[in-house]
């Protein structure tokens, strides 16, 4: 909705609509240090006077989303992530990380909160971008093994992605999280058996055009 503003018969109370949800309230004269913010769940305004069914103040907090709704976002916009770096403070020379992820538009930030709320883990980060002609993003990450194996696993265990690629590239992370559960990733055999599954994740496919 645009902006707009309404002098109401309530003394001399000036309100402004800024956003949706939210309203400034100041003075008759305009005076900007009496100026607060209230958010409202629906606003009335019968013969000029201005009538609130409910209001909160603060911002109002993420609602969790639908098994359903995170599985269609994680078919499109979900990455299943294993890094193996090399290191010489592991015994097999490599150390591994697993990683879950969901990117989004900044203007969309609010739903991986929702996606936090529902999955019950991970945090949500600002991604800056550099590419041209691509918008600042923000990124849902589950990195915690705990998390992985608690939480994301048993979760798409549950509710299963329906591309068949996704699919794939969750139960071979799957694999490797077990394997790392096992701690088979501290021998060198671990590592190889991790880094020949973790090659066939995240193939890029033929185009169809």
């Amino acid at each position: 909705m645009g902006k707009m503003s309404k002098k109401s018969c309530l003394g001399c109370v000036e309100w402004n609509y800024a956003l949706p949800g939210e309203i400034q309230f100041s003075n008759g004269n305009g005076c900007e240090s009496g100026r607060r913010k209230l958010e409202v769940s629906s606003v009335v305004v019968p013969c000029g006077n201005v009538l609130y069914n409910m209001f909160r103040m603060g911002r109002t907090k993420p609602q969790s989303v639908s098994p359903d709704y995170v599985v269609g976002l994680t078919d499109g916009e979900g990455c299943f992530y294993v890094q193996v770096r090399n290191s010489r403070l592991y015994r097999s020379g490599a150390s591994v990380q697993l990683h879950f992820h969901i990117k989004m538009q900044e203007a969309d930030r609010e739903v991986l909160h929702m996606i936090k709320l529902t999955l019950g883990c991970g945090e949500v980060y600002f991604q800056h971008e550099t590419r041209p002609n691509h918008v600042q993003c923000y990124r849902y990450t589950v990195s915690a093994h705990r998390d992985i194996l608690g939480k994301v696993i048993p979760f798409f265990q549950r509710y299963p992605l329906r591309g068949f690629s996704k699919q794939n590239n969750f139960l071979l992370f799957s694999k490797i999280a077990a394997m790392v559960d096992a701690k088979k990733h501290l021998s060198r055999e671990g590592i190889e058996k991790i880094r020949k599954l973790k090659a066939k994740m995240n193939q890029r496919q033929r185009g169809l055009a």
